[in-house]
């Protein structure tokens, strides 16, 4: 049994006993759409997920910044230059991986936007460091 494929309503084989073949035909594409319809709004909720993680990341920033300061011993100097790093990354990843998406396609392009979004994610636990903190937060951001 197929996951994706729904299951017709009770009635629909008994209903198609009564039906020329033109209607038939139109019957048995049916499950075809349905499916292409279903696979679309699982790409609209692995999308909505993505931009849902992407905008609690920005956030985060903000939210955990004093305890951010503690543990890594920054100064609010060193975190106002940690907050335009990434925004400055922000600005330049919408021009450039835009042009990116572009020229790979829709495809390659998020699947390689979202390889090197997780790398860069993960990135931040290995950070020991203000620069190296910052690297993974410039590359993190501008992949986004």
């Amino acid at each position: 049994m197929d996951p994706a494929r729904p299951i017709a309503p009770p009635s629909a084989p008994a209903a198609s006993a009564n039906l020329n073949s033109a209607q038939a035909g139109e019957l048995a594409r049916a499950p075809a759409s349905a499916r292409v319809g279903y696979f679309r709004w699982v790409i609209c909720a692995l999308l909505l997920f993505g931009v849902t993680k992407n905008y609690i990341d920005r956030q985060l920033l903000g939210v955990l910044k004093t305890t951010l300061q503690h543990d890594f011993g920054w100064n609010d100097i060193q975190y106002g230059h940690l907050v335009s790093y990434f925004q400055a990354a922000y600005a330049a990843g919408m021009l450039l991986v835009g042009r990116l998406i572009d020229r790979l396609g829709t495809r390659v392009g998020y699947a390689l936007a979202m390889a090197f979004w997780s790398l860069a994610s993960m990135a931040h636990a290995a950070a020991g460091s203000f620069a190296s903190f910052a690297v993974a937060r410039f590359a993190l951001q501008g992949s986004s």
